[in-house]
């Protein structure tokens, strides 16, 4: 009686430690899962932070070159504008994976490209041959 008790007992222990086994597998699955995801979300918000300060770079090279009329400002703004429209890719393709953030980040495109068309028409107009900026 003693002997199917003590098999009984470390036949339970097994199926706990096993039960046991296999939850934390499943866990450890969902944290890795999670892990990745927060990464994920930390590279899109890394690229939109990169992404607005681009714009501004970009704006206060523009308002700098009408303002002042610093050709390395102009070529300044040219940059940020070139990779204003890099970020946005970069954000676009990393929302890939997700319906509603590629219609934001179709949204996002649209906003993005009238602010530097905005732009480039303020420093074009000053830039043609012939215009000088204000002094």
């Amino acid at each position: 009686m003693t002997g199917n008790r003590n098999r009984i007992a470390l036949l339970l222990v097994l199926l706990l430690v096993g039960a046991a086994g296999v939850l934390w597998w499943a866990d450890s699955r969902r944290l890795a899962t999670a892990n990745q995801s927060v990464a994920h979300t930390q590279e899109v918000s890394r690229q939109i932070e990169l992404l607005a300060g681009n714009l501004t770079e970009m704006e206060s090279n523009a308002r700098g070159f009408v303002l002042g009329g610093d050709a390395r400002l102009l070529r300044d703004a040219r940059r940020a504008d070139e990779d204003a429209r890099s970020g946005v890719a970069s954000v676009v393709r990393l929302t890939a994976d997700n319906a509603r953030q590629q219609q934001l980040g179709s949204m996002l495109r649209g906003a993005i490209d009238e602010k530097i068309a905005f732009n480039v028409d303020r420093g074009g107009a000053v830039d043609a041959p012939g215009v000088r900026a204000r002094r």
